[in-house]
């Protein structure tokens, strides 16, 4: 399946649209069947135990790439947060014409913002991906057990239990794989917020260095109206107390 399915595929199930798992990234190693990898590992018997050892350093550390991207993810979803509520107060500027004056300064600061908060959506997105449980862990099949109990010696066994620990380990590494690209376009996005958000400081200090600071004309001159309009009210009062 290509990428973009994937990714559509993931999206889908994030969002609550489809009621399935999307199917699991095909393996990039041990992709053989379990038969034919405990053929492969039957050939020198006395070497079942290794084999049995190195078999669970495999699918040990497919579980250790899977949890490290998750916690990375889990520590970069708190800091697009915060960067997101900061980003939103940071609009409240658009909407005050008397802090943010010229309608050059405002496309600039607006297409700013609204590059800021895509970034930090796409980040946030991806990182979510990578801590979210989409696709089903891989492991060994309990009931084999039963099949393992009809071998003919304890190295077939331990033989069988490498070739069902590889299996799972080739699934569970391109699940890990994944999380640790999605993990990585997270940081990427969230590395491109943090570099329109330093633009927009620039931007900002520009403005307040060499910008227009004029006060509301339209203010002003309401304010002025209803001050006249005052002085008008109390000048009749007086004439017709005057004349009482």
């Amino acid at each position: 399946m290509p990428h973009w399915r994937d990714d559509i595929a993931e999206l889908a199930a994030l969002l609550g649209f489809s009621d399935r798992r999307p199917p699991p990234p095909e393996p990039d190693v041990f992709e053989e069947k379990t038969e034919e990898l405990a053929a492969k590992l039957a050939v020198k018997p006395e070497l079942a135990d290794a084999l049995l050892e190195e078999a669970k350093d495999h699918h040990e550390y497919a579980n250790e790439r899977a949890e490290s991207a998750e916690r990375r993810a889990t520590t970069l979803q708190g800091a697009v947060a915060i960067a997101s509520s900061l980003t939103l107060a940071g609009g409240s500027l658009l909407l005050d014409s008397s802090k943010l004056q010229g309608i050059g300064w405002k496309i600039a600061l607006g297409l700013g913002l609204v590059g800021v908060t895509l970034c930090l959506i796409m980040a946030g997105y991806r990182a979510v991906t990578a801590t979210s449980r989409l696709y089903q862990w891989a492991a060994p099949d309990p009931v084999d057990i039963f099949v393992h109990a009809g071998l003919d010696s304890p190295e077939a066994v331990k033989v069988a239990r490498a070739a069902d620990l590889l299996k799972a380990s080739g699934i569970n590494q391109a699940v890990a794989s994944r999380k640790v690209v999605a993990m990585g376009e997270a940081a990427m996005w969230f590395t491109r917020a943090l570099f329109l958000i330093l633009a927009l400081a620039v931007l900002l200090a520009v403005y307040g260095a060499v910008g227009r600071h004029e006060p509301a004309k339209k203010d002003e001159a309401a304010q002025g109206t209803k001050g006249d309009r005052g002085a008008g009210v109390r000048s009749a009062r007086v004439a017709r107390g005057s004349r009482s």
